[in-house]
């Protein structure tokens, strides 16, 4: 049976590592969305969810936080379960803190492309790319350049595996 857990548990942590990084990216692009809100929704939530269905990157984000949310629970469930092997419980603390490193870097990008002037800015990092979608962007050189500086510079990845996707 141990032998099954470990392809289940390496599936489980990319679902959870996706869920994860879509909290931390929806925290950043819509900050307000967390506030606590009462019982009945107020008009202004209301346009924001129908906003929500019409612009592709918010859609993107609420999806991609949803699911790094799932996967932290099923993380500290296996965590704390009793039942858990020691083994597998270390493997998926492991896996916990990779995918919080990944959600502060997400953030830390996020930010410091808002800083230069890109206002919407959705990152997703794994292991052997990032993605970073950008509203309204020229795609000129120097931005490209720019882009990929400051996710080199967080993430340690080479130009080539930087995929920047324009979103207008």
């Amino acid at each position: 049976m141990r032998l099954g857990i470990k392809p289940m548990l390496f599936r489980f942590s990319c679902v959870v590592c996706v869920a994860s990084l879509a909290v931390c990216c929806l925290a950043v692009v819509r900050p307000g969305l967390f506030q606590k809100r009462g019982e009945t929704e107020s008009p202004p939530a209301q346009e924001e969810a129908v906003a929500l269905q019409k612009d592709p990157l918010e859609a993107y984000a609420l999806e991609k936080q949803q699911l790094r949310s799932m996967q932290l629970s099923q993380l500290d469930e296996m965590i704390s379960a009793a039942n858990t092997p020691a083994e597998t419980a270390d493997q998926a603390r492991r896996q916990k803190l990779s995918l919080m490193e990944c959600m502060e870097k997400e953030m830390n990008l996020a930010a410091e492309l808002q800083a230069r002037g890109y206002e919407d800015a959705l990152i997703t990092i794994s292991q052997k790319s990032v993605s970073v979608m950008i509203r309204n962007f020229s795609g000129l050189v120097q931005d490209v350049s720019r882009v990929k500086e400051a996710v080199m510079a967080q993430t340690q990845c080479a130009a080539e595996e930087i995929k920047i996707i324009p979103i207008n």
